[in-house]
């Protein structure tokens, strides 16, 4: 098992997720619409949540990341998930 990592060193401080965007790779183009529809309503006043507080993993985890170390800090701090 690997050791986690605070939310703080995924993010940066003051800065947790709150929705977590969970996808089947065969859903991969769905999911990138969805992302960009999500990331439109954030902007909008009143918005419970901002762009940056989306999780996508196509965005936040680059090649060479251990993903295990990103993901579930990730989703355990995240309000909602959509699937």
């Amino acid at each position: 098992m690997l050791p986690q990592l605070k939310q703080a060193d995924v993010r940066g401080p003051g800065t947790p997720y709150r929705v977590f965007v969970s996808y089947s790779r065969y859903d991969a183009a769905l999911a990138k619409e969805f992302l960009k529809h999500l990331k439109a309503s954030a902007r909008t006043v009143g918005s419970p949540f901002k762009p940056e507080e989306i999780f996508f993993d196509q965005t936040e985890i680059m090649a060479g990341d251990e993903w295990e170390r990103i993901i579930q800090p990730a989703l355990d701090a995240s309000h909602t998930v959509s699937s």
